[in-house]
């Protein structure tokens, strides 16, 4: 017997968006669109944001489960399209919650513990919150990061940065990745997103286009 599985109505979505928006920090957040559309995001058309040198990433949709514990019920779940270019690498750090790496396409490494992890895709990396680990690109790169709690890719607290060396070369990327004062790493961030994506122009003017 095929069990049943019980689908919301769009107007509930959006209600519940509306009625969990009002109690957390929603500077991150997607807007509310009549529908519960925000619930719903193709990865592949969504708008790159940079993270790192040399890696970016797209947000997916995120919500607020509810039918968990009232603890946890303001805790946000997402999911992010993540791509890094050959020689990337996101160095050794922390996030606040716990999250799954899927490999989509391409080739690295995965640092866990000191234990360096080579990827294939359809890998899956199960790492605590508060872990610290590394992901590394050998070839163009790209995966899945589903997290709780989740935090945006506009939102610089979403990981700490622990490899000294690393902060020593980047400077900016130790202003953005370290530190308590929340306002200043998110003025720095924006910066840094912004320049990148500010359009690309060939000789005579017109749009680059990747690929």
């Amino acid at each position: 017997m095929v069990p049943q599985v019980r689908i919301a109505s769009e107007r509930s979505l959006a209600e519940h968006a509306r009625s969990v928006r009002a109690t957390i920090d929603t500077n991150c957040m997607p807007n509310i669109e009549e529908g519960g559309r925000e619930f719903i995001r193709n990865l592949y058309r969504a708008e790159w944001v940079q993270l790192i040198p040399g890696a970016r990433g797209c947000a997916g949709v995120r919500g607020f489960p509810s039918d968990i514990s009232d603890e946890l019920s303001n805790l946000p779940l997402g999911i992010d399209l993540l791509e890094m270019e050959p020689g990337a690498a996101f160095p050794t750090h922390t996030h606040g919650g716990a999250h799954i790496l899927f490999i989509l396409k391409g080739k690295g490494t995965v640092t866990m513990d000191g234990t360096v992890y080579p990827t294939e895709p359809g890998d899956c990396f199960y790492i605590p919150g508060h872990f610290a680990h590394g992901v590394a690109a050998i070839e163009k790169h790209s995966f899945l990061a589903i997290g709780f709690p989740h935090r945006a890719l506009n939102d610089p607290l979403r990981m700490d940065i622990r490899d000294d060396a690393y902060l020593a070369q980047q400077p900016l990327m130790a202003k953005i990745y370290t530190g308590a004062n929340e306002e200043e790493r998110k003025e720095h961030l924006d910066r840094f997103q912004r320049e990148l994506s500010a359009p690309l122009t060939t000789t005579d003017g017109r749009r680059k286009v990747d690929g």
